[in-house]
């Protein structure tokens, strides 16, 4: 793996992290009433951290190639 694309593993692994720890606040924040915001943010930052965890995926795959 070239130095470019561990570099960039490790941001997207830092990125990752981020996002989770921003699901977990957002996640603290849920009340019974009028937080379906929440619920959509929460949902669009996981998907977010599927699509990182694909593309980390593959650069290490297309990484070993080579």
């Amino acid at each position: 793996m070239g130095t470019d694309n561990i570099r960039s593993h490790r941001d997207t692994a830092a990125t990752i992290e981020v996002l989770r720890e921003q699901i977990e606040v957002f996640r603290s924040r849920i009340e019974e009433h009028d937080t379906g915001h929440l619920y959509t943010t929460i949902s669009t930052l996981e998907h977010r951290i599927e699509e990182l965890e694909k593309e980390s995926k593959e650069l290490i795959n297309k990484s070993d190639i080579k």
